[in-house]
């Protein structure tokens, strides 16, 4: 356990050695904050209730999902992607230590800079500027906490199949190009899934996506009961399971047919 806390600490202190990557990120998210609050403005002037939904409710979903995403950043896809192409991932398997378990560390050190560097600061900035109203029933933050967790990893492993999709399609190039905007959409982190069409949100429920962003800014708004929480919350950790199972298997056959690439 001390080598993945070890890779975890050195992921933190080579984040915060660079002071651009916190600027840029931090000035992107003031101004989405205040573009989307605006926008959903906008869309409820002739609607105070929209789906169930009222304005501070979407507002306060729209700085919450930042605050989530900011959080949930990880790199796992990314780092297999210029691992395979420089030839390094070759070093990877002479390590004595799990590869997949190393990579997961890697990212929860991705997310506790995260957490330090754009989290705080945008919380603050949300907290002061627009005043983020907390859940009319605040017995939910624990549940709202726990979805976020499992949101993480959930996230996180559908990344590693990017990932891992890289490594055997390696003519394909970088494929976070296609995941980002996937999530984005499918997960209702721009805009919820109640406000799609009907075939839409059919097809999302039987999706790992939706399960991910969707799931706690619903339990923080109170569109979801505290039975409809606890259901979605069980069904985040039945994806997490079968997810976990469908990439241990993935893993074992590219493990066998892996190319390396440069270096």
């Amino acid at each position: 356990m001390n080598k993945y806390l070890y890779i975890m600490r050195i992921k933190i202190i080579s984040h915060l050695a660079y002071d651009i990557d916190v600027i840029f990120p931090l000035l992107l998210n003031f101004v989405w904050i205040i573009t989307m609050t605006s926008i959903w403005k906008y869309v409820y002037a002739q609607n105070p209730d929209i789906h169930g939904v009222s304005l501070p409710q979407m507002q306060t979903y729209a700085i919450v999902s930042t605050l989530v995403g900011c959080f949930c950043r990880h790199e796992v896809q990314e780092e297999l992607y210029y691992r395979m192409r420089q030839g390094t991932i070759a070093i990877d398997f002479i390590r004595p230590m799990n590869l997949v378990v190393s990579w997961l560390f890697e990212d929860i050190g991705n997310m506790v800079n995260n957490l330090l560097k754009n989290f705080v600061p945008i919380l603050l900035f949300a907290v002061i500027f627009i005043q983020v109203p907390l859940p009319q029933n605040l017995s939910i933050i624990p549940l709202f906490v726990l979805s976020v967790l499992l949101c993480a990893l959930l996230l996180w492993l559908i990344s590693l199949f990017f990932g891992l999709l890289t490594v055997v399609w390696v003519d394909f190039g970088n494929l976070g190009v296609i995941r980002d905007p996937l999530l984005k959409i499918m997960a209702g982190s721009f805009v919820p899934l109640w406000f799609f069409p009907g075939w839409f949100r059919k097809v999302s429920d039987w999706l790992p996506f939706k399960y991910t962003y969707q799931t706690p800014l619903s339990i923080y708004i109170g569109k979801l009961s505290m039975t409809g929480s606890l259901a979605a919350v069980g069904i985040q950790a039945v994806w997490i399971t079968v997810l976990c199972v469908c990439m241990y298997l993935f893993w074992q056959k590219v493990k066998k047919r892996l190319l390396i690439q440069g270096g």
